[in-house]
């Protein structure tokens, strides 16, 4: 599926839920995915670009797996509301890559339980994050997982933290010339 240059790419709304979503691809959006009260669905494989919100996720939406997806230069990759008091909740997102210094908001994290990080066959995986600095990495079955630092904060007050950081290789913060074979 490919939406572009619309206002909301797809909305899922009013208890509404087994709404499994792959291969989407959305971008240049006011919303790439809108979720209202949507729950127990599976989105996978998604390429959410250039929009206002990638996911904007509202009141009661909960238990929803989002995995193997790409947020990549939004306003916000992934915006929790909260409406007549109720917030999204237990929701996971995992395998997932987010670009361009990763831009995640809640009006109430306390009221949002959200987890960044899922055990998959016994493995506890999170997400790719471009500015992560990891120093080192030990890899785990097919994943390579930051060492140092173990975990990756989202939010400014380091309550919603992705346990398991995942790497593409390990990141050199600082490398001299090499003048000669086994030298450092």
């Amino acid at each position: 599926i490919d939406i572009k240059n619309m206002g909301i790419g797809i909305r899922i709304y009013w208890f509404s839920s087994n709404n499994n979503i792959t291969n989407y691809n959305s971008e240049n959006n006011s919303e790439g995915l809108y979720v209202y009260y949507g729950s127990n669905s599976y989105w996978k494989n998604l390429t959410i670009k250039n929009s206002d919100n990638g996911i904007d996720m509202r009141e009661r939406s909960k238990n929803n797996f989002i995995f193997n997806s790409l947020f990549d230069n939004n306003t916000w990759d992934i915006w929790f509301a909260q409406g007549n008091g109720n917030y999204p909740t237990n929701n996971k997102f995992y395998n997932n890559t987010f670009s361009t210094s990763s831009k995640i908001t809640s009006s109430n994290w306390t009221a949002t339980p959200t987890y960044f990080n899922s055990s998959i066959s016994g493995t506890n995986i999170g997400n790719y994050w471009d500015d992560l600095g990891c120093n080192a990495y030990t890899t785990v079955g097919s994943y390579k997982v930051c060492t140092n630092p173990a975990n990756y904060s989202i939010n400014q007050t380091n309550t919603i933290v992705d346990y398991a950081p995942l790497v593409n290789g390990i990141q050199i913060s600082n490398c001299s010339n090499l003048t000669s074979a086994g030298s450092t």
